[in-house]
This record gives structure tokens, sequence and C-alpha cells, in this order.
């Protein structure tokens, strides 16, 4: 995460689904399960999901040591480029702001489709604000979170 937070912008878009950015952020993929195209049963679901939650859980726990508490941010249409790509596939993230570095820091787990896998993904932005940060009750910002999470891990 050291190294992703203080990695300079590039001044135009990079990379695909695993890792990619733009002029204000980064976007990298941390852990995937498998997927769940033959078998979507619980019994193999639910095993995958705890087990991308527990890294999750684990990394959140990391960051808050380093930043302090977590905020956990719901994600919709007003969230930029990061909370986007999240909103695909969770309905929130959990976020910290860095700024010694001038960014903020996302993490959530993604599950685009019930067939595809977990996916643990963090993202770096510019400012220290991440979009809807300080914003009134039920304007779009999120919640203060005193920990790493509820253990949801942010997936649908």
């Amino acid at each position: 995460m050291k190294a992703l937070v203080r990695k300079p912008f590039p001044e135009g878009a990079y990379g695909r689904r695993a890792a990619f950015g733009n002029v204000d952020h980064h976007v990298v993929r941390l852990s995937a399960s498998q997927e769940f195209w033959e078998d979507r049963s619980e019994e193999v679901v639910g095993p995958a999901r705890a087990a991308i939650e527990r890294e999750h859980d684990l990394l959140a726990r990391a960051l808050s040591q380093r930043w302090g508490p977590a905020e956990t941010v719901q994600l919709d249409d007003d969230g930029g480029a990061v909370a986007a790509f999240f909103g695909d596939g969770a309905e929130t993230m959990l976020a910290w702001s860095c700024p010694e570095f001038d960014r903020w820091v996302g993490l959530a787990v993604v599950q685009a489709d019930a067939e595809l896998p977990y996916e643990l993904f963090a993202g770096v932005s510019r400012g220290v604000d991440w979009p809807g940060r300080g914003a009134e009750p039920g304007s779009g910002g999120g919640n203060e979170d005193g920990g790493a999470g509820d253990g949801e891990g942010g997936g649908p």
C-alpha cells in the first residue's frame, strides 16, 4: 500500500481491471477468489467470500493503525472514478485520508456478478477528501466507523 499511495499519477489512462488508473487515481486488485460458474451454492461461495473479507479486514486494521479510523462510504454515482469502479460491485467502501501525500485511500470487496470472483481492491485518488466527505447526512457522505468495518467487507 505504501508504494501505491506514493506512486505518481500518470498523464493519461493506463492498465486494465487488475491494475489501472488515470491522471488522478490508481486502482489495484490485491486478491481474488475463484469464479463460481460451475457451483454458486453457499457451501462454495460462503468460504470464498469469508476468506476475501478476512483479507479486507486485516488490511483495514493495518490502514486504520496508520491513518486513523476508516469512514464507511456509501457508493453512489457521485463518487469519482475509484468509487464509481467499486460501486459496480459493492455498496460501500472504507476510506482513509492521507494528508501527508494529499491523497485518500479506498478499500472494497467487489463482486461484479454472481458467477464472478470476489475481488479485494484498493484505490488511491488525489486530494485528502473523497467525494461526499463532510456532506450532510443523507447526501451521499459516509458514517464514521471506529474500526476496520463490520465484517461485511463492502461486498454485495
